[in-house]
């Protein structure tokens, strides 16, 4: 799909896959269940003259960047991510899930919750 915007590319890469995404200008948010989005954006921490070049994200303390042509990539990166890491389900005890209307939001107590599966 040449020609077309990279953020609605990376969207209907990351549909595919069944992750929900939405976007704002060039920022691509992947919406997760009760917690805060993982929001992808053009990278600017890199030289001057690579601005733009590289997708960033980062969540729960983890970074990544990775080359913005190649939304597969981006798309496939996300959503093995959001499969294989379990304290994103927002059942755990971060601030970032309490503030965006996760378990601690809801009046239950942020430390000591067991998980159910």
């Amino acid at each position: 799909m040449r020609g077309a915007n990279s953020a609605i590319q990376l969207a209907a890469a990351l549909d595919r896959r069944g992750v929900t995404a939405s976007i704002h200008w060039e920022w691509v948010y992947v919406w997760l269940r009760d917690c805060e989005p993982i929001v992808i954006k053009p990278s600017t921490r890199v030289p001057t003259h690579e601005v733009g070049r590289m997708w960033a994200w980062d969540h729960n303390g983890n970074y990544w960047s990775h080359p913005r042509d190649d939304w597969e990539g981006v798309a496939e990166i996300v959503a093995n991510y959001i499969a294989e890491d379990r304290s994103i389900c927002c059942y755990c005890s971060t601030v970032a899930c309490r503030s965006y209307g996760g378990p601690g939001a809801r009046g239950r107590p942020a430390t000591a919750r067991s998980r159910t599966s």
